[in-house]
C-alpha cells in the first residue's frame, strides 16, 4: 500500500494500553502501532488502485478522519495501520490507495480526536470491521452512520438476501455478510437479513470463513422502509498443498510449541470479539513440526487458490510471543495462495523486543493433572486477555517462557486456568491469586504454587 502513515510514538502506545484500561468497549489506539506486511512472494506483485469515497454525519471543515486497515491476526484494535483522509466538502472524504491485487481489506473508519472514536453503525454499535477484495482497480462508497457520541438520526432500510454455491447450487451456510458497519453470518439455508441500514449506496461484501470461496462484492442501495433483495452465488476454489518450511533464529531451543495463527478458522481464527480486543485462539492454531533439525520446523496446509493469507508464526497467540521483525514490531506477513503446489520457506528475525528480557513462570499444582488435561497462564496489561496453554514438565509442573510485547506493557498481572477456563459460572476466578510482573531488562522467573485450581475444577 502507499501513503503516508501515521508515525509510531511509544509514549502514545502506553497510553492507548492505559486508555483500554478504562474503557473495554472502544478499544482504539491513539496511534497506529505501524505493523507492516511481510509478503511471500509466490508470484509477480500486480497492484491496483483502489479509492475510498465516505460520507460522514457531521459537518465541520476542520474534521480530521482516519482510515484503520485492520490485523486480525494480532488483534483489530491492537495492531492497525493508519491513513489520513482527504477532506472533499465538509461531510465528504476520500483516499486513494494502491493495493496489491488479491488483497481482502478490512477496515474500518476514525474520527480524530485523543483518542479517536471508532465509526458506529445505525443501532450505535462499533463497527468491527467493513471488508473489500481487491479484483482490480475500484471504487468503495460507504456512509458512517454515526460515532460513540453522535448516534444515527435518519431514515433506515433492510437487506435480505441468501447465498448459493455457483457450481452445486446448493445453498451456503456460516458466510461472512458485511455491509453498513454491520455484519452477519447466512443460515443453514444460505439466508441471510440485515436491518438498520442507513439509506443510500453501500459496500455488501461475502466471504468464507476458510476462503474456500471466491469472495463476492457488490453495491446495495438501500431505499427507505423498503427490503433490498440479493442472491448471491459464490465460486468454490480449487485446494493446493502449501508445505511452509520454518527456521528460528540461531541458537533458538525451547519445549514450547510453535503455532502458525493466521485469519482463518482453520489457523485459530474465531472472527468474534474475545477478551482483550484478540480474534485468534492458540489451542484452536496448528503446531508446527519439528524437521529433525535444530531451530528447523515445518506445516502442511491445503490451501484454496487466491485465498489471501495473513499469517504469523508464534510461542503463544497473535499478541503474546508472536514474531518480531528487528525493530521489535510486530510481523504479519501476507501470501497470496498461488494455484499450483508450492513450499513457503520463512525466517523468524526475533521472538524478543530489544531492551526486554524474558519472564519464566513455573506453575505446581498440589495434585497432578490429568494427562489430557493443560494447566494455562492468563494475562491482564489492560484486560484480561485469552489464556496460553502451558507446557508440562512434570505430572503437576508446568511452565510457560514469556518473550514479547513486553515493551507494549509495563506491570501486567497474571493467573492460572484449567483446560482455558479461568472463571467459574458465576465469574468468580478459579484461582483466587492474582500475580504481577514489571518487564525487565534482565531476565526473571517466577515459581507459583496452585493449590486451589484442580479442585475448582472437578
Amino acid at each position: 500500500m502507499s501513503r503516508k502513515k501515521q508515525p509510531t510514538n511509544i509514549f502514545l502506545i502506553l497510553l492507548f494500553l492505559l486508555w483500554i484500561l478504562a474503557s473495554q468497549s472502544c478499544l482504539i489506539p491513539i496511534e497506529s502501532l505501524s505493523y507492516r506486511y511481510t509478503e511471500t512472494s509466490i508470484s509477480p506483485r500486480i497492484e491496483a488502485e483502489v479509492v475510498f469515497r465516505v460520507e460522514v454525519p457531521f459537518r465541520n471543515e476542520k474534521q480530521i478522519l482516519y482510515l484503520d486497515v485492520l490485523d486480525e491476526v494480532t488483534g483489530l484494535a491492537l495492531n492497525p495501520t493508519r491513513y489520513e483522509l482527504n477532506q472533499d466538502d465538509d461531510t465528504h472524504y476520500s483516499l486513494h490507495l494502491s493495493v496489491a491485487k488479491g488483497t481482502f481489506l478490512k477496515y474500518r473508519y476514525l474520527r480524530g480526536g485523543l483518542p479517536p472514536l471508532v465509526e458506529h453503525n445505525a443501532l450505535g454499535q462499533q463497527v468491527r470491521y467493513r471488508s473489500h477484495y481487491v479484483d482490480g482497480p475500484a471504487e468503495i462508497k460507504d456512509i458512517v452512520a454515526g460515532w460513540q457520541d453522535m448516534a444515527y438520526q435518519g431514515p433506515t432500510g433492510r437487506l435480505r438476501g441468501q447465498i448459493f454455491d455457483e457450481q452445486t447450487n446448493s445453498p451456503l451456510p456460516n458466510m461472512m455478510i458485511v455491509a453498513g458497519g454491520f455484519q452477519t453470518v447466512s443460515l443453514e439455508d444460505g439466508v441471510f437479513e440485515i436491518e438498520n441500514l442507513p439509506v443510500g449506496a453501500h459496500s455488501l461484501s461475502v466471504f468464507s470463513k476458510n476462503g474456500d470461496h471466491l469472495p463476492f462484492q457488490q453495491g446495495a442501495l438501500i431505499a427507505e422502509e423498503s427490503l433490498t433483495p440479493a442472491i448471491i452465488r459464490l465460486k468454490p476454489l480449487n485446494l493446493v498443498n502449501i508445505q511452509f518450511n520454518l527456521e528460528t533464529p540461531d541458537n533458538f531451543a525451547t519445549q514450547m510449541p510453535i503455532r502458525m495463527v493466521g485469519n482463518i478458522i482453520s489457523l485459530g481464527n474465531t472472527f468474534e470479539d474475545l477478551r482483550g480486543g484478540v480474534s485468534v485462539v492458540a489451542n484452536k492454531a496448528p503446531v508446527m513440526q519439528k524437521s529433525g533439525q535444530d531451530g528447523k520446523y515445518t506445516l502442511m496446509l491445503r490451501l484454496p487458490t487466491g485465498l489471501d493469507l495473513r499469517y504469523k508464526y508464534t510461542l503463544g497467540d497473535g499478541f503474546w510471543n508472536a514474531e518480531l521483525d528487528s525493530s521489535g514490531r510486530f510481523r504479519l506477513r501476507q501470501l497470496i495462495v498461488p494455484d499450483h503446489d508450492t513450499i513457503v520457506n520463512d525466517t523468524i528475525t526475533s521472538w524478543q523486543a530489544p531492551g526486554t528480557e524474558t519472564i519464566t513462570f513455573t506453575a505446581t499444582t498440589k495434585e497432578p493433572v490429568p494427562s489430557e488435561d493443560v494447566i494455562s497462564i492468563q494475562f491482564n496489561p489492560f484486560g484480561w486477555m485469552e489464556p496460553i496453554p502451558m507446557v508440562r514438565v512434570e505430572e503437576n509442573r508446568w511452565t510457560y517462557t514469556l518473550y514479547s510485547p513486553l515493551n507494549l506493557v509495563e506491570k501486567t498481572s497474571y493467573r492460572y486456568c484449567y483446560n482455558d477456563r479461568c472463571e467459574t459460572e458465576s465469574g468468580a476466578p478459579l484461582a483466587e491469586e492474582i500475580r504481577s510482573f514489571f518487564p525487565s531488562s534482565v531476565p526473571q522467573t517466577f515459581e507459583d504454587t496452585i493449590s486451589d485450581l484442580a479442585k475448582t475444577t472437578q
